[in-house]
């Protein structure tokens, strides 16, 4: 028997890396660590020594895989996606339809005095002497000494028309 065959190789497992050691490659604490272990994105194992506490230590294959899926792809100035679109171009416009606010796709029947000038291109004070007189253009929904009214878009159509 040759020295060399009484040599064992160690064991692979004897080199996977310990919860805080694997935490650090990963770049996360080790409760985030836990929590992928929990999940099964990782594997793990106690090793134990005689005498001492068992230690948990992780696989180095399931930390690379990690490490692999965590690496998305940026996007790049002029990058196109699969269906042709510029994509800075499209996330661009996506922004401005949000800073936009949402569009209502029917008109409101009802305007302030301010939107019913704009809309009908008549003088603000035309409109509100004619709401004081009661013309059917106008409707009071002030409940005070202060009337607010609200204008007709139909009607103010008609009104700005003839």
């Amino acid at each position: 028997m040759s020295k060399s065959s009484s040599v064992l190789a160690p064991d692979p497992r004897s080199l996977w890396p310990s919860k805080a050691a694997a935490a650090a490659q990963l770049g996360c604490s080790v409760r985030t660590l836990e929590r992928y272990i929990d999940a099964g994105r990782l594997r793990s194992r106690e090793q134990h020594a005689s005498g001492r506490k068992p230690v948990v230590v992780v696989d180095p294959e399931s930390i690379a895989a990690v490490l692999e899926e965590s690496r998305a792809p940026a996007v790049r100035s002029g990058a196109v996606s699969s269906a042709g679109v510029d994509v800075p171009e499209l996330f661009q416009q996506l922004l401005g339809a949000v800073a936009a606010g949402p569009r209502s796709a029917v008109p409101r029947p009802w305007l302030t005095i301010d939107e019913a000038a704009e809309y009908s291109g008549l003088p603000r004070g035309w409109l509100l002497a004619q709401a004081r007189a009661g013309s059917a253009i106008a409707l009071d929904v002030g409940g005070g000494v202060r009337r607010s009214w609200r204008f007709s878009r139909d009607r103010l159509a008609k009104v700005s028309r003839v």
